[in-house]
């Protein structure tokens, strides 16, 4: 399976790829002025949810990274 379908199986509804509905919202970030376009954003509900795409991120060598969501944000998540 590639990643996306194993992120996909572990976390039904919280993986967004580009041009699917929910990802332009979720990856947006409040300065708008920074440009953002990861290959996938997952969207987890808790804490477990966090682990198992970390986890399974690892699993098939994906670079995992964080958006931050509010005054700070000053890099791209390539």
């Amino acid at each position: 399976a590639t990643a996306l379908e194993a992120l996909r199986r572990a976390l039904p509804g919280a993986v967004h790829a580009p041009g699917e509905a929910g990802y332009a919202e979720l990856v947006a970030p409040w300065n708008r002025a920074v440009t953002v376009a990861p290959v996938v954003v997952v969207a987890p509900a808790d804490g477990h949810e966090v682990a198992l795409a970390v986890r399974t991120a690892a699993e098939h060598g994906l670079t995992v990274g964080v958006q931050c969501t509010g005054h700070g944000a000053h890099g791209s998540l390539q």
